[in-house]
């Protein structure tokens, strides 16, 4: 089941069910956990109300907007590289996606992304899937203007709650990715380029082409490699069972 590219696109309001509480109030937001919250001052019921109040300015002044982009690519392995193939034309050549070998668990072996895909031969193509999660390609000049008006707690709490959108959506679509590869709910696993498994950040400008994201989401990608704005995230998803990050 292979095809380019589909968008996916969610009211703030609509989306908040799948936002994590726990980490955007600790990390995000930076209060902490509940314990730490609870020393300063910070309740569950401020937790929430915050919470509800950003999501409801956030989402009526379009400055969040959970969105992303996904596909299923034809691939094969190659090495410690990924061949992704054009949908439309088999056998064409789009891109090759390096992974990096990592220390497995336990410290007992060698682990490549790469090796989760399936080498050329007669058995046909494996599938990859990319995805590309933002929370709006707008929230960035917003930021700015708080921090023009000195409310740099408000700059804080738009740009946690933007990168917390994002890692979040990014979540929901690796759920519709393996829906639509029809594999086990746990199944397979995911990397972002810049990170052990996948060093390179360069391979983020790769996934950005591959899926259209400018075009689909508005999301630029730098030179060096860094979304615009900087709560986006990208991945490369392998549904084989055994799939692991270590």
């Amino acid at each position: 089941p292979c095809f380019q590219s589909r968008v996916c696109r969610y009211d703030l309001s609509e989306f908040a069910p799948l936002i994590d509480k726990r980490t955007l109030f600790s990390l995000n937001w930076r209060f902490g956990g509940p314990e730490g919250r609870g020393r300063y001052g910070h309740s569950d019921e401020e937790m929430e109300t915050l919470l509800k109040k950003w999501i409801h300015d956030a989402g009526t002044a379009g400055w969040l907007a959970p969105q992303g982009v996904m596909g299923l690519f034809p691939c094969h392995g190659d090495g410690e590289d990924v061949v992704v193939f054009d949908p439309e034309q088999p056998g064409r050549e789009l891109a090759r996606l390096s992974f990096t070998t990592v220390i497995g668990a336990g410290n007992e072996d060698l682990v490549s992304g790469a090796q989760y895909f399936m080498p050329a031969g007669d058995s046909g193509y494996d599938i990859i899937g990319l995805q590309l999660t933002t929370a709006g390609a707008q929230v960035e000049a917003v930021i700015e203007e708080f921090k023009r008006r000195d409310d740099f707690e408000s700059a804080l709490f738009l740009q946690g709650f933007s990168d917390r959108i994002a890692e979040d959506m990014a979540e929901h679509l690796h759920d519709r990715l393996r829906a639509l590869a029809g594999v086990a709910p746990d199944c397979g696993q995911r990397w972002s380029p810049g990170y052990p498994g996948m060093k390179d950040i360069m391979q983020n400008k790769m996934i950005h082409g591959l899926l259209k994201a400018d075009e689909a989401l508005g999301v630029q990608v730098t030179d060096a490699g860094e979304f615009r704005p900087t709560g986006t995230t990208a991945a490369v998803v392998s549904f084989h069972p055994e799939a692991r990050y270590t």
